[in-house]
């Protein structure tokens, strides 16, 4: 998906991915109820579409195989273990 995105992107565009994000492990337990929806999500995911829900890390490895000027900006709406958060990406051509 963030392949296809690159084409329409001018410089300094941003691209917002808006997602649960798993905490970095090795957790011990997710304690807050934010952290416990990631982990039910995650679950849920992998058990119905046979797939996962990704670390922040993930995400800015994925948008570099996508396309290498995609660079990482910022993070928002919650950290690691937050049920929605915002990564904003930003396109340097």
């Amino acid at each position: 998906m963030l392949k296809n995105q690159v084409a329409g992107l001018k410089d300094g565009a941003h691209l917002l991915v808006i997602e649960g994000i798993m905490p970095q492990l090795p957790i011990v337990r997710g304690t807050t109820l934010d952290e416990r929806y990631v982990w039910f999500e995650d679950l849920f995911v992998m058990t119905v579409q046979g797939s996962y829900e990704r670390t922040k890390e993930r995400y800015v490895e994925l948008s570099r195989e996508a396309d290498p000027r995609l660079e990482f900006v910022a993070q928002t709406g919650g950290q690691d273990g937050a049920f929605q958060s915002i990564l904003d990406f930003v396109f340097k051509a």
